[in-house]
C-alpha cells in the first residue's frame, strides 16, 4: 500500500517520497489522521528509514556531484523531518558526507553559477543551520555572497536571464531557506518577486512537469519571505488530479499527486493549530 523505494527509482520518485513521508509525519505528530491514507506514526517512521537507506546507497553509487548534493538535501530533509529529536550519529554521518562532496566539487562550483551551485548552497544552509558563529567559515561566506549576488542580479523584467525555469525556482527556494535559517532578510523582496515571476511562468506549462509542479506546490506553502498561498497549492493539486484521471497508469503522476495532497493537508493542519493559539 505504501510507496516502496528502490535503487532504480528516479530522482523524481525519491524526491516525492521524501516529501510524502515528511508531510505525513507532520500530520500524524499533531494527532491528525488521513482516512484516505491510513498510516500510523511508527509506520511512517519505518517508511522514512527505508527511504533513507536507499538514498545513502544512491549517494555512494553516483559519481555526479549535482546528484550527490541532491541526495544529501533529501537525506537532510527526511532524517530531520521524520523525527522528534535530532539523532547525533545521523547528523555527523551527513556532515561527513557533505564535507567530502563539497570539498571535491567546490572549485568547480566557484567557476560557474549553475544548478551545481544552487544545490551546493542548499546543502551549505543545512550544514551551518545550528552553527553559533558561521561567519567565521569561508564556506558560509561563499553561501552568503552567492545569495546576495543572486539578489543583485535579478531583473523584474527578465528574471535571471538564461536560467532555466526549474533552476530558478530551486534558487528561490534556497534564498528563502537561507533568509529563514540565518535571519538575513536582505534578499526577501527579491525572493518574493522572483517567486511570483517564475511561478506564473510555471503555470503556463502546457504539459505535465511533475518536478516543476511539485516544487511550485512546495513554494506556495513555504511562507517566510514568500506569500503563503494555500489556494495556489490547491489549484496545482486540482490540475494534477485532472491529469491523474486521464492517465491512471502514470505512477509518477499518482505519487506526485499523493505527496502534494499530504503536504497541503499538513499545511492546513498547521494553520488550524496556529489559529487555535
Amino acid at each position: 500500500m505504501f510507496p516502496s523505494p528502490c535503487l532504480s527509482d528516479s530522482l523524481l520518485r525519491l524526491s516525492l517520497q521524501s516529501r510524502l513521508w515528511q508531510s505525513l509525519y507532520a500530520l500524524l505528530s499533531t494527532g491528525c489522521q488521513v482516512d484516505s491514507f491510513p498510516c500510523t506514526l511508527s509506520e511512517c517512521s519505518r517508511c522514512a528509514a527505508s527511504l533513507s537507506r536507499v538514498l545513502w546507497d544512491r549517494l555512494v553509487l553516483t559519481g555526479d556531484f549535482c546528484e550527490k548534493l541532491f541526495f544529501l538535501s533529501l537525506l537532510y530533509d527526511v532524517e530531520t523531518g521524520t523525527a522528534w529529536v535530532a539523532d547525533r550519529k545521523k547528523t555527523e554521518r551527513w556532515e561527513r558526507a557533505f564535507e567530502e562532496a563539497a570539498g571535491a566539487c567546490f572549485a568547480e562550483t566557484e567557476a560557474g553559477d549553475n544548478l551545481l551551485r544552487i544545490r551546493l548552497c542548499r546543502c551549505l544552509a543545512d550544514y551551518f543551520y545550528f552553527d553559533p558563529s558561521p561567519e567565521e567559515d569561508d564556506w558560509f561566506l561563499f553561501l552568503r555572497g552567492t545569495v546576495r549576488h543572486w539578489a543583485a542580479t535579478y531583473s523584474p523584467a527578465t528574471g535571471w536571464e538564461g536560467l532555466p525555469l526549474s533552476d530558478a525556482l530551486e534558487r528561490v527556494e534556497v534564498i528563502n531557506r537561507y533568509s529563514y535559517m540565518f535571519l538575513d532578510p536582505s534578499a526577501d523582496r527579491v525572493t518574493a518577486a522572483a517567486y511570483d515571476f517564475y511561478s506564473r511562468a510555471a503555470a503556463l506549462s502546457p504539459v505535465p512537469d511533475y518536478p516543476l509542479w511539485s516544487l511550485c506546490h512546495a513554494l506556495a506553502l513555504e511562507g517566510h519571505a514568500l506569500l503563503l498561498e494555500p489556494d495556489r497549492a490547491a489549484r496545482i493539486v486540482s490540475r494534477l488530479a485532472s491529469y491523474a484521471r486521464l492517465h491512471p497508469e502514470d505512477g509518477d503522476m499518482a505519487l506526485c499527486l499523493l505527496s502534494c495532497r499530504m503536504a497541503s493537508l499538513a499545511a492546513q493542519c498547521d494553520l488550524h493549530l496556529a489559529a487555535d493559539y
